[in-house]
């Protein structure tokens, strides 16, 4: 049992109608709830984190998160608007090359971490369309800013 379903395996061919569908099977209070509990900063990086987890390589991970996500957000293009600023980071972090911790900048699990962002910043722009690019500039000009060269790093990728 995850997040009150049972986990079940989809084929191929479901697993991408699957991510395509967004059901509304999520509880709008689900998501207020850990907001409450852990604070909305760190339900926007959990949420992100998940959103980007969704395009993994492995379709074991991307079946137990597409659950997690779904019993939490019921509205995937609403939820994504909400912390695209989180997300678009994230994403930019791990392109970079700075991403999450764990494998080291020298080995193949940071392609795959770099394939999983690519993916993800592609099903954003995807999801969120024409919409997206202006909120995201906004992001892009701020790492700009000659303040942070990690982060105009990150942009310029």
């Amino acid at each position: 049992m995850l997040g009150g379903t049972k986990a079940c395996q989809l084929d191929e061919g479901e697993e991408e109608d699957a991510l395509e569908q967004d059901d509304g099977r999520g509880d709008a209070n689900a998501s207020a709830s850990v907001g409450k509990i852990i604070g909305f900063t760190r339900r926007n990086a959990l949420l992100a984190r998940l959103y980007i987890l969704r395009s993994d390589s492995s379709s074991v991970v991307r079946q137990l998160t597409l659950q997690v996500w779904k019993t939490l957000v019921p509205n995937t293009p609403r939820t994504l608007r909400e912390i695209l600023k989180v997300v678009i980071e994230l994403i930019l972090s791990v392109l970079s090359g700075g991403g999450e911790s764990g494998g080291g900048s020298g080995n193949n699990n940071a392609g795959d971490r770099r394939m999983v962002a690519s993916r993800a910043l592609g099903d954003v722009v995807k999801k969120l369309g024409e919409r997206v690019l202006p909120e995201m500039v906004p992001i892009l000009r701020a790492g700009l800013s000659p303040k942070n060269d990690a982060s105009m790093r990150q942009v310029m990728l």
